[in-house]
């Protein structure tokens, strides 16, 4: 599943031709969707289709299956395509200054705005299974287990950094001589916190709600080793659909609630949009450096960094024969 631009003669049928080289099996263009919000739609349907994802854009579909991914691509295409209006209107306002107006709210914007918390609700319940996910699998490569097919520990490389702090203190004139003010617009989008009771997931989504309840049961059964960690993984990409499916919920409410307040500092109840004109002032290191290159390797230093975790987002496969059947491209 791989997103062309079409520009001059760049086609779906040229990007095959371009993978076709180096790779033994037919590939073939399955179905082109065309959509405006291109790089969106392609990491969505990616997420989506986790589980069955083997590596990179490629992905080892059943007849259904694919069937299925053409659809959801084409239903996702639509919907996003549907809004696109609001996400370019409300990027236009996060440009303006806004008023000092807060405004009243529409029976409408209170149905998005409920949209969006409740968005928010799955969003963090998948997010508190996940960690969970995550903390079983660190500890399972602490205890020395092999399961780099599914979760490893990332080195990354050491970084140069600059000391400001240190060299303001030291040389503070010369610091203030590297100092340009600038002006920009603030602009800072915050949701109002609902009021009363908290909204309840088994209420909002019971299927995400009991396929919840249905991992953690999981998590405790593979930590008593009863239970495979791989098909706990299988179990953790399908949640990232259900998160990436409740994150273009809210993202799409969050984006209509913006155009409602256009250029209103928010709307009663709903959200605050402060947009002012505000000054700061920022060190030109690039040009220190390079002005006093001497001074400027004193406060120069090494960070070793700390490796990050992964959790791979594709399906543990083991590369057997089953994954030696004739794939499809769907772009």
């Amino acid at each position: 599943i791989g997103l062309v631009k079409e520009v001059g003669d760049r086609t779906s049928d040229a990007r095959a031709s371009e993978n076709q080289t180096g790779n033994p099996r037919r590939l073939h263009v399955a179905k082109v969707v065309k959509t405006h919000a291109v790089s969106e739609v392609e990491n969505i349907i990616h997420k989506l289709c986790a589980p069955q994802r083997i590596s990179g854009e490629w992905f080892h579909f059943t007849p259904s299956e694919l069937g299925a991914a053409i659809s959801t691509t084409e239903a996702l295409s639509k919907e996003i395509g549907s809004n696109i209006a609001s996400f370019r209107q409300a990027e236009k306002w996060k440009g303006e200054q806004s008023t000092e107006k807060i405004l009243k709210p529409t029976l409408a914007i209170l149905k998005t705005y409920s949209d969006y918390q409740r968005a928010q609700v799955r969003i963090t319940r998948c997010s508190e299974i996940i960690k969970q996910v995550k903390d079983l699998f660190r500890q399972a490569i602490d205890r020395g287990e092999d399961v780099s097919h599914m979760a490893t520990w990332q080195e990354k490389v050491a970084r140069v950094t600059f000391d400001q702090g240190q060299l303001q203190r030291e040389y503070p004139k010369l610091f203030e001589e590297f100092c340009e003010t600038f002006e920009s617009l603030d602009s800072r989008f915050s949701m109002t916190k609902p009021k009363g009771s908290q909204l309840s997931l088994d209420r909002i989504d019971k299927q995400l709600f009991n396929f919840g309840l249905e991992i953690e049961r999981m998590i405790e059964q593979a930590k008593k080793k009863k239970f495979k960690k791989e098909d706990l993984f299988q179990q953790y990409l399908r949640l990232l659909g259900f998160k990436t499916r409740s994150e273009l919920d809210q993202d799409i409410a969050g984006a209509i609630i913006k155009v409602a307040c256009k250029r209103a500092a928010g709307i009663e109840g709903v959200c605050k949009w402060p947009r002012i004109m505000k000054s700061w002032e920022a060190f030109d290191e690039e040009g220190f450096i390079t002005t006093h290159p001497k001074i400027a390797k004193k406060f120069m230093f090494t960070v070793q960094p700390v490796p990050a975790f992964l959790l791979a987002q594709k399906h543990a496969f083991s590369f057997g024969e089953e994954c030696c059947s004739p794939s499809s491209l769907l772009i």
